[in-house]
């Protein structure tokens, strides 16, 4: 007998391990979010779509007409009271310009929570803690947050889907939001299912990977599996084509070839061919100035072949804030032709390893020496003797025009100057060099302005430096002054 009792106390506890008590909950459909969810039966729960003769009207002294009135006020679609008053469920609506959080990396959004959390604090709610909850559809900002003048507490998720605002919000009026509180609104929030979900997180269509060819540049790459090609809204310069993810509509991948050997006057190619213009001429404080940026910039390879890599994070107008976007550039120079592929996310992104197998996969067109030169005269295959000096004049002239300002800067200056404001004063006197010789010569560039006003720049820096009148110079100024 002894061992039958034990046998079934046992028997007693495993039942009561393996199948808890569930709570009851019920399904409420909000047409108007476009969504369903379920609350615990322990709660009433008032909606817009309510019966007018619902047991809960009569039973709080209310009329359907009076919720109403207090829904559209506040901006409430549903509401749910225990029946002691201690804690309430509420879900919230309004509209936005904005279509949704979803597709955004956890550092954006946890920089639009920092700001949510500065928004309540500016209205008079104390904020404990903020993070980040991704449900099954949709990603929400958590805050904790403290009305300490009615003693309220809550826990609340916000979310942004479909051009909609939406809060789940637990509220308690007896202490902080409790564990069990914190589990129940969570358990709401992972019933919610949207109806017709947006692209974002619905099934993709698979895509084979394809091959792209530059009609212009003659260069060729892959595009991985799950990319397709989407037109571009309007003409971009440097950029000539646009990728999007299948799977996140929000990942892209841009590339555009310029001829920069092209954009040289012929005067000025000569002495040059065009595979010259590669990336040896180039540095990385060229990149920067390109890019208009501070980032640190890497020399990367891909299948043999050197990139310079930036990581260039702006500012973006979203949901009425300014939040950070990061585009990760990645550029190489070969053959008088600037290539650059664009990716918009960090390399830190899941889909960043697509960007590398497309950057790996690339091939780069035959070097044509024939177009390198200037055409010569047709019986001759070189530069004749009584040209040279013509030639050596040509570019003489050039370095002088465009050398003249910093050089004599750098040597009269006798008052102190910024690194900044020297730059500036060289750059911009040296338009307007470059604007008589488009007048004198009927077509130039900006390649020669660009790269003789950089040489003697820096080389006017290092006599200012020596000459003691580069203000904030250390014995690296040229690459630690911030200006």
């Amino acid at each position: 007998m002894k061992k039958i009792i034990i046998t079934m106390l046992a028997l007693a506890l495993l039942c009561n391990i393996a199948f808890p008590v569930q709570a009851i909950s019920e399904q409420y459909e909000l047409p108007e979010l476009g969504l369903s969810l379920e609350v615990p039966s322990k709660y009433d729960v008032f909606t817009r779509s309510m019966d007018e003769n619902d047991p809960l009207f009569s039973a709080y002294g209310f009329t359907k007409e009076d919720v109403i009135a207090k829904f559209v006020s506040a901006d409430i679609y549903l509401d749910a009271i225990t029946q002691d008053g201690s804690e309430e469920i509420v879900v919230t609506m309004t509209e936005n310009s904005v279509r949704e959080l979803n597709g955004f990396d956890d550092s954006v959004l946890m920089a639009f929570a920092s700001t949510l959390k500065d928004e309540y604090v500016r209205y008079g709610v104390s904020v404990s803690s903020y993070d980040i909850y991704h449900h099954a559809q949709l990603a929400f900002v958590r805050v904790w947050f403290n009305i300490t003048d009615e003693t309220t507490y809550g826990l609340i998720y916000h979310t942004i889907y479909d051009n909609k605002t939406m809060n789940f919000t637990m509220r308690s009026y007896t202490g902080p939001i409790s564990e069990a509180q914190e589990n129940t609104i969570q358990s709401v929030v992972d019933s919610i299912y949207v109806d017709s979900f947006n692209y974002e997180t619905s099934p993709r269509e698979e895509t084979a990977a394809f091959a792209y060819t530059d009609e212009e540049t003659g260069l060729k790459f892959t595009v991985p599996a799950n990319w397709k090609r989407e037109e571009l809204f309007e003409d971009r310069d440097f950029i000539d084509v646009k990728f999007v993810s299948t799977k996140d509509s929000r990942m892209v991948i841009m590339y555009g070839g310029t001829d920069l050997w092209a954009q040289i006057p012929e005067s000025d190619k000569i002495g040059y061919k065009r595979s010259d213009i590669d990336n040896t001429m180039f540095t990385a404080s060229h990149v920067t100035e390109m890019l208009g940026t501070s980032a640190p910039i890497e020399s990367v390879m891909y299948n043999g072949k050197d990139y310079y890599l930036a990581e260039v994070t702006s500012q973006a107008e979203a949901y009425g804030l300014s939040l950070p976007v990061t585009t990760t550039h990645i550029i190489r120079i070969e053959d008088g032709w600037l290539y650059w592929f664009q990716f918009g996310g960090s390399k830190e992104s899941e889909y960043f390893g697509d960007v590398e197998k497309l950057i790996n996969s690339v091939s780069y067109p035959e070097s044509n020496e024939s177009a390198n030169y200037p055409e010569s005269d047709e019986n001759s295959n070189v530069v004749s003797a009584t040209n040279i000096p013509v030639l050596l004049g040509s570019l003489a002239l050039t370095a002088l025009a465009d050398g003249a300002i910093p050089c004599i800067v750098a040597r009269t200056r006798n008052k102190p100057i910024t690194k900044k404001k020297y730059n500036i004063i060289c750059y911009g006197l040296n338009v307007i060099v470059m604007i008589l010789f488009v007048a004198i010569n009927g077509a130039s560039s900006g390649f020669p302005y660009f790269l003789w006003t950089w040489i003697f720049a820096r080389c006017g820096l290092n006599t200012l430096t020596s000459r003691g009148v580069l203000e904030g110079a250390g014995s690296d100024s040229l690459g630690a002054d911030p200006n």
